[in-house]
């Protein structure tokens, strides 16, 4: 359900302020997905998945960053 929320778009970023800045802009743009692998054990058996993490660009500091 994740990765269809990202790509799709409905994702939302939960973060109220910038972790670089600090300051509490109205909204963060989204700048861009990157894919990450999971490695899941099951009853003995390694299931690689693979999901996309949404990174986001705050507009005061131009600073990008992973949810």
């Amino acid at each position: 359900m994740h990765t269809d929320a990202v790509l799709d778009g409905s994702d939302g970023c939960t973060f109220k302020e910038c972790p670089q800045c600090h300051k509490q802009p109205e909204g963060f743009s989204r700048h861009d997905c990157r894919k990450r692998t999971v490695l899941r054990v099951v009853e003995g058996v390694v299931y690689k998945l693979f999901t996309l993490l949404t990174r986001w660009l705050c507009p005061l500091c131009n600073h990008t960053f992973t949810m």
